[in-house]
């Protein structure tokens, strides 16, 4: 889907893969290794080469925003004049986590 959606935005935006200079996506829940480097996966997709740099980043519910945010402030900081931003929701299963019980006085045992 992120190579979908970042080819389309390049295409509405008219202008070419090799003209994009950094790549920031954010997302919540990784549910596998894979999904650390979700924003070089979806780039390179795209057809955004190799030598771009892209940033996959967890702000929980934030993510979205962060992404906003981080792409901005690369702008703002002429680290790059055109950034490719967006962010991922997980829908995906993700495996199940056992919580041991806090005991303690802080929880009034």
């Amino acid at each position: 889907m992120g190579r979908i959606v970042i080819a389309e935005a390049i295409k509405r935006a008219a202008i070419q893969p090799d003209d994009v200079q950094h790549v920031v996506l954010g997302q919540v829940i990784q549910s596998e290794p894979a999904d650390m480097y979700v924003s070089r996966v979806a780039a390179m997709a795209a057809g955004i080469p190799d030598r771009v740099p892209a940033l996959t980043l967890n702000r929980l519910c934030g993510s979205s925003v962060q992404a906003i945010i981080s792409a901005a402030q690369m702008i703002a900081l002429s680290e790059c004049e055109i950034a490719v931003r967006g962010w991922r929701r997980e829908h995906e299963p993700v495996a199940p986590c056992r919580q041991r019980p806090a005991l303690g006085p802080a929880h009034g045992r």
